[in-house]
Order: structure tokens, then sequence, then C-alpha cells
């Protein structure tokens, strides 16, 4: 895990903590079909392995490993993402 400059507000030292019966929140979001198909994919390659999982906990598993990142890490992460998937 990256432990980020004291001086970076947004960065949390240490695994983010989600209690199970902590409220949702509804986040609609329209995505790309090749995202749509991609999540898909690996879904089934999961459930292939006998993991059971879904595009929800896929989603909130990513916005839970950017918990830890600097505002630098994901400025840098987006501009990446932007070259190959520019809208």
């Amino acid at each position: 895990m990256v432990v980020s400059d004291p001086g970076e507000p947004s960065a949390i030292a240490g695994p983010l903590r989600i209690a199970q019966e902590e409220p949702t929140a509804n986040l609609a979001v329209r995505i790309r079909r090749p995202l749509d198909e991609l999540a898909t994919s690996k879904l089934t390659e999961l459930r292939q392995r006998g993991v059971r999982s879904s595009k929800v906990e896929l989603t909130e598993l990513l916005l839970w490993e950017l918990a830890d990142a600097t505002p630098e890490q994901l400025e840098e992460r987006l501009g990446r993402y932007r070259r190959h998937a520019p809208r």
C-alpha cells in the first residue's frame, strides 16, 4: 500500500475500512460498451474459478483501491487513461 506524505489530505494511510452495514448511495453511471464488456468478461473468468462477484462489487473494489492514491498519482493515472480512451 502506498502511504502518502502527511501533507496530502486526500490520501488515507492504511486500508480503507468499510463496514457491511454502511448505507449505500446510488451511483448511476453510463460507461462505454468495451468497458462494460470487460467487466462482464472478468466476472465470467472469476465465476469459472468459483468466485462469485458482481459489477457493483468490482466498481467498489476499484474505488476502494483509489483510497490511498495521492492527487499526483491520480493525475498520472487519469492522463494515461485519457490517452488510451479519449472522450
